[in-house]
């Protein structure tokens, strides 16, 4: 009597290299890596992103502190000096030296604000990642699906042969 498993194995098909269990076996690990290099290229991205935003926080902290101190005696100076000018008014050179500084000041702090706002936490890289990996394991899956598909009509073929 011959072996039934080299029977199988004479009926497969050259594309039918793995078994299903095999290929199931696969499909689960395949699962498994793609959901735990997911979740590190997450935390890659979460920790890079969070860095950035912290470096451009800091970063406007200092700038604005280090502005504030260097415009002190600047502004007193413009004050007392656009004030002599104008005939001892330093009420009014004062409104007009804050507002240079304001039409000045306002669009540097603007753009640092459009950073800050602008800066993408969408995580691209874990999104094409995780659609590459999906659309492998949905190829696993539709190999599963083919191979075990085969093998039913391998077991019919069988049934119908043994039965004439």
């Amino acid at each position: 009597m011959a072996n039934p498993q080299s029977k199988s194995q004479a009926n497969r098909r050259p594309n039918e290299a793995h078994s299903v269990g095999e290929i199931i076996g696969e499909l689960g690990k395949s699962a498994k890596d793609l959901v735990q290099s997911e979740i590190a290229l997450a935390r890659a991205e979460i920790k890079e992103s969070v860095s950035q935003l912290g470096r451009h926080l800091a970063q406007t902290g200092i700038y604005a502190a280090l502005f504030i101190v260097s415009l002190i005696p600047l502004v007193a100076f413009l004050v007392i000096g656009l004030g002599k000018l104008i005939g001892d008014n330093y009420w009014l050179s004062s409104l007009i030296v804050a507002f240079i500084f304001a039409v000045i000041s306002g669009p540097m702090a603007y753009s640092t604000y459009k950073k800050i706002k602008h800066q993408d936490l969408s995580f691209p890289h874990t999104r094409s990642s995780f659609q590459h990996g999906t659309e492998s394991i949905s190829g696993k899956a539709q190999e599963v699906k083919e191979t075990a598909n085969a093998s039913v009509r391998d077991i019919r073929d069988t049934a119908k042969r043994r039965t004439s």
